[in-house]
């Protein structure tokens, strides 16, 4: 491992560190008893908790396609679902201008929005994979913190963040299903999963896109047999 990743993870890791001491402290009030062996049990494990959830993996926000878990599950094998969040203060274009020359989506600044999406637990020897994946037109963001499904509480994780903007540019129709199918799985609110269809798309004519047949697959893997039931035509 990187010594710039476990640099990472340990930055990552330090509201967890301070969580799980509290959790111990709740569990065991009367710790000024113990003795050397007991503080030495219950570092034993904390540094395992450290070790398992912050030097080996890490946090991934999810808003696009990847939020559909059979979609970044093909991309990164060790893919945990965690549960749903938030990003607040950003609002989701679809204007991130792609190799394929479609629209990806995008977060953007926006004071005020919010941005619902999905948090997974990832290897951290997977994460140059994703970068991969992600890679061009996005930079990778490893301290971006959203709210997690509990009330008063986030989470740092990672996530990319558009570098390369264009407001002509349409995702292609498989791709913005994808979005929605991930939405939809995730229960994400009524008004979320309207205003993903109320995106403007193109069809691709490209039926032997690798990419297409990758999210198709994945569309199907969740119980969509056709993709194009998912979105409103024409457009």
């Amino acid at each position: 491992m990187a010594r710039s990743e476990v640099g990472d993870g340990l930055q990552s890791a330090m509201p967890s560190i301070w969580q799980h001491a509290h959790d111990l402290e709740v569990q065991y009030p009367n710790h000024s008893d113990w003795s050397l062996s007991d503080f030495a049990l219950c570092a034993r494990s904390w540094l395992q908790h450290l070790w398992r959830t912050h030097l080996m993996t890490f946090h991934y926000f999810a808003y696009g396609s990847n939020m559909l878990p059979a979609r970044l599950i093909n991309r990164c094998r060790s893919a945990k679902l965690l549960g749903t969040g938030i990003a607040r203060d950003f609002r989701l274009d679809f204007t991130k201008q792609s190799k394929d020359g479609s629209g990806k989506a995008a977060l953007r600044a926006a004071p005020g929005a919010h941005v619902p999406g999905v948090i997974f637990e990832v290897d951290l020897a997977e994460r140059s994979t994703l970068d991969q994946h992600e890679g061009f037109g996005y930079r990778r963001e490893d301290a971006f913190v959203v709210e997690d499904s509990v009330p008063g509480s986030t989470r740092m994780t990672n996530t990319y963040l558009a570098t390369l903007s264009d407001p002509q540019v349409k995702p292609f129709d498989w791709y913005l299903a994808t979005v929605i199918a991930g939405a939809m799985f995730h229960k994400m609110d009524d008004a979320h999963v309207a205003a993903l269809r109320g995106i403007a798309f193109i069809e691709d004519t490209d039926k032997e896109r690798k990419t297409r047949a990758a999210a198709i697959a994945a569309m199907y893997a969740h119980g969509i047999d056709d993709y194009r039931t998912l979105l409103e035509w024409p457009r």
